[in-house]
């Protein structure tokens, strides 16, 4: 498909701007008849922009089908640590608060506070791919907030203060926090890494704040309670303290995909007795983090809209 095509399919769509920051929606798409290279190049620059893309109606795309289309944006990860693999599939992770026969079919914990997906990675996932299979009636939705909004709201002055330093994830940390105590094996396996606290985007140059809190291990020149401090009030900042700046109501179908270099996110509370929730989430590898230079500023450049 070419540049044109694409851009002709799209404009066949229904497309919505859902809010003035961040997310647009498409409904009228097959995407088993879009998984191409230029697809993917339009998918990556739209998200760029507008961080959240929402594709209604999906509800005969596959698990193979959402992987190849995870694949436009990247290399899928393979599943990993303690989460629910789809059978068959090891590149999908089941979210899920559904439970037969006494077993667990998903992982009824994940996502339950703000955060960016897989910052305990050497290479912190790029982009998150979560296709919703069976969605609650009500609540059950997936809020979003943007750390390009805090960096400018706290001034120049602060931005000067924190490039160039660094922040320390451990993956078991979060899996202590979520489901208990941490083996060995598990220390081994999954090392504690650091990132820059401010990095550039690949895509647009620009450079955006880069923290998360469920893994975090400490942020370098802080103490543990001015680093709690700091998390706690850029992640109010980015998400209009907690409101969500774009929060998604699911559809049966829906699938959306997410940057997580500048995007935190949250599953909103819902009726887990009642109502069954199962989502399944695909990642992409994304590259090891650039740090910001730590004198000056970058600025984004002007993107080609799509």
């Amino acid at each position: 498909m070419t540049d044109t095509a694409v851009i002709d399919s799209i404009a066949a769509s229904r497309r919505t701007e859902l809010t003035e920051p961040l997310g647009t929606r498409f409904d009228g798409l097959d995407l088993r008849d879009h998984l191409t290279p230029a697809f993917g190049t339009m998918l990556r620059r739209l998200l760029a922009r507008r961080g959240v893309v929402v594709f209604g109606g999906q509800e005969a795309l596959s698990p193979a089908g959402q992987v190849a289309f995870t694949r436009l944006l990247g290399e899928p990860v393979p599943n990993a640590g303690r989460s629910f693999e789809l059978d068959g599939q090891n590149e999908i992770t089941v979210l899920s608060n559904v439970v037969e026969n006494g077993m667990a079919m998903g992982s009824a914990v994940a996502g339950r506070a703000w955060h960016t997906d897989s910052a305990y990675t050497a290479q912190p996932a790029a982009y998150t791919v979560l296709h919703g299979i069976e969605v609650p009636a009500s609540g059950g939705g997936t809020a979003f907030g943007d750390l390009r909004r805090a960096w400018r709201a706290i001034g120049e002055a602060r931005r000067a203060q924190l490039r160039g330093r660094r922040a320390t994830y451990s993956a078991c940390r979060l899996f202590h926090r979520q489901s208990g105590p941490v083996s060995a094996e598990e220390r081994a396996l999954y090392p504690e890494v650091t990132h820059p606290l401010v990095r550039l985007h690949p895509e647009t140059g620009e450079e955006c704040l880069y923290i998360n809190d469920n893994d975090l291990v400490g942020i370098e020149g802080m103490d543990d309670a001015e680093a709690r401090d700091f998390v706690a009030e850029m992640f109010a900042l980015a998400s209009d303290d907690g409101r969500g700046v774009l929060i998604h109501d699911w559809r049966p179908g829906d699938l959306v995909a997410w940057d997580n270099r500048f995007l935190i996110h949250v599953g909103l509370p819902y009726d887990t007795k009642r109502e069954r929730r199962r989502l399944h989430r695909a990642w992409t590898r994304g590259e090891v983090p650039i740090a910001a230079p730590a004198s000056a500023p970058v600025s984004a450049p002007v993107m080609a809209a799509v």
